[in-house]
């Protein structure tokens, strides 16, 4: 049997934008334990100070890396 190596690494860090303030998760990537078939990221997120009809923005940021073979 032959086995191929991945040689493909996905990067994701998430931002978290309410007014001024930012919070940014941890970066994850693909070779990082998958639990469930997701990543879970293991930041505790608390937001202070928000109104009634608060606003926040997520942004998901992606990085793939492809390790060249040698």
């Amino acid at each position: 049997m032959f086995l191929v190596a991945d040689n493909t690494v996905h990067y994701f860090i998430i931002l978290i934008r309410n007014g001024p303030h930012i919070i940014k998760t941890q970066m994850l990537s693909t070779h990082d334990p998958l639990m469930r078939g997701s990543l879970d990221f293991p930041n505790l997120i608390k937001i202070h100070g928000i109104s009634a009809n608060f606003n926040i923005n997520l942004e998901i940021y992606s990085m793939v890396r492809v390790k060249r073979q040698e």
